[in-house]
């Protein structure tokens, strides 16, 4: 548990970062200078999530301790995890997300980092008894920002921000948070045996402060709604986990304390979780997304090689851009780009999958031979029990003779958003709600084409491997239904060239038909 020891400048669960706001306004250097004098005189401990204390010169500690992410799954001997854990640690590295905000500039953290090696020059820079320099070395890691929430009986709602929140199982859905035992709020939230935690976005840096102070109207000032558990839960927040307390441990001078997951949603907001990294809160910026599913492992090349690509192409168009690939007669989410430009705000597409069921995704279809082109029909027929195959077939005619598809149905598609919304691991999504949608459209008007835009929601354009076969789509995502032809017909040719150079990256051979 080395992990959840204490740190430089993380939330604390209900204290002040260094006396509140007053943070912001002092040197790196006086804040480090600060904290030497702690230690040179006895009065600091290593503080995480603690609240106000008398002690100490300038207001209550730093708030402290951290636990890495963790992606719950079977061990390590698991084959197919040990390859999940490899694909994860690579597409993590090829993320290249950046950190924005933050209180620290470049020159503070520069004063910052030759203070604490100056500080212990004369000890052991790799030992964890300096104080100080554990956390200057595990304030390296950065920590998402979450506010504890119960409600104690008849008294006052209680709350604690906390930088240890983290997932600890799937099966069953258990999480995790880690307070100081010095805590004044922890015992009151203990005591009603369950908790809300509120995944804080980087606009709510604010109600962050309020209860990291303690200020009189943090409650009153943000709306609540209720959870299954009676905790006031934040709107606005990017999730919310609520949980009854199922075990409480004591490990040094904090609680690890285990919550079984009653219910969990996800906010409204489009804005990212906040960060705390190195004493200053702030963000990433995620240019693209991309999948680490053990059973995507022959898309690795194409996704890789269309990163780049689909971040330029979202950049420019101002729309959301996915890959995806098929595993197992289901379509799955690679990567994704502009996932903010989504009009739904959906927080990720990467991972949602949905059945290869016609009239749904063409273009993995219309080149991959009969016996695909029969599975797809006979997936649709699964769901809605009859379906006109001269209608399915003429839709793959028309993307054969395109080179492209187009999705039509405003209606279709705010249905298709509701039931793919979120990521699944062990169910796929009901399509009996938007397969008969679309097919009494291609009934009563063919084939989608940009003959008449009325209606587009989204195109889609093929990417080709060596052997001439679909690897991955392209779909260029968030068009309102009233797009002009002009603007419709631009963006196809950009998604046309942008699969185009794709496929020449990777070594593909489009069809003759469609060649350029």
């Amino acid at each position: 548990m080395a992990d959840v020891a204490a740190r430089a400048g993380e939330p604390s669960t209900s204290s002040g970062l260094v006396g509140g706001d007053k943070f912001e306004r002092r040197t790196a250097t006086s804040f480090w200078e600060s904290q030497q004098r702690w230690l040179d005189t006895g009065q600091m401990r290593a503080r995480g999530n603690v609240d106000p204390q008398p002690t100490g010169p300038e207001g209550p500690g730093i708030p402290t301790n951290l636990s890495p992410a963790h992606i719950p799954g079977p061990g390590d001997e698991a084959s197919e995890f040990a390859i999940a854990r490899i694909l994860w640690n690579y597409f993590r590295t090829s993320l290249s997300p950046t950190f924005t905000g933050g209180n620290l500039n470049e020159e503070e953290s520069k004063t910052m980092t030759q203070s604490i090696r100056a500080s212990t020059a004369e000890t052991h820079e790799t030992s964890p008894e300096n104080a100080a320099w554990f956390r200057y070395v595990l304030g390296q890691y950065p920590t998402g920002v979450t506010l504890i929430t119960a409600a104690p009986g008849d008294d006052e709602p209680a709350g604690m921000v906390v930088g240890t929140f983290s997932s600890v199982s799937l099966d069953p859905p258990l999480v995790a948070f880690m307070p100081d035992v010095r805590s004044t709020s922890w015992p009151k939230i203990r005591e009603t045996g369950s908790f809300c935690a509120n995944i804080l976005t980087a606009g709510q840096q604010d109600v962050c402060r309020a209860f990291s102070r303690k200020a009189e109207d943090r409650f009153s000032a943000n709306h609540w709604a209720d959870t299954p558990s009676g905790s006031p839960r934040l709107e606005g927040a990017a999730a919310w986990i609520d949980c009854d307390i199922e075990d409480v441990i004591r490990s040094g001078d904090h609680d690890i304390v285990i919550g079984r997951v009653r219910a969990l949603g996800v906010g409204s907001s489009k804005e990212l979780p906040l960060l705390f990294l190195r004493g200053g809160y702030g963000s990433f910026t995620i240019p693209s997304i991309i999948s680490p599913a053990t059973a995507l492992t022959r898309h690795v090349k194409a996704a890789d090689a269309a990163r780049p690509v689909i971040e330029a192409l979202a950049e420019e168009l101002k729309l959301e851009v996915l890959v995806s690939g098929v595993v197992d007669d289901s379509v799955v989410v690679l990567t994704a780009a502009g996932v903010d430009s989504s009009p739904g705000g959906s927080p990720s597409r990467v991972g949602v999958s949905f059945g290869l069921a016609a009239p749904l995704a063409p273009l993995h279809v219309a080149w991959a031979g009969e016996g695909a082109e029969k599975r797809w029909i006979d997936n649709a027929r699964e769901v809605v029990g009859k379906i006109d195959a001269t209608l399915a077939h003429a839709e793959l005619e028309q993307v054969r003779s395109l080179g492209y598809a187009v999705s039509v149905d405003v209606g279709a598609a705010a249905e298709f958003e509701r039931i793919v919304h979120v990521p699944s691991d062990t169910a796929a999504p009901d399509l009996s709600g938007v397969l008969p949608l679309l097919i009494e459209r291609a009934a009563s008007s063919g084939p989608a084409a940009l003959d008449d835009p009325a209606g587009v929601t989204s195109l889609h354009a093929p990417v080709f491997d060596s052997e001439g076969q679909v690897a991955v789509t392209l779909t260029v995502n968030g068009f309102s239904g009233d797009d002009s032809l002009a603007r419709l017909e631009d963006c196809r040719d950009r998604l046309a060239a942008s699969a185009a150079a794709i496929t020449q990256t990777i070594g593909g051979t489009p069809p003759s038909a469609i060649a350029p």
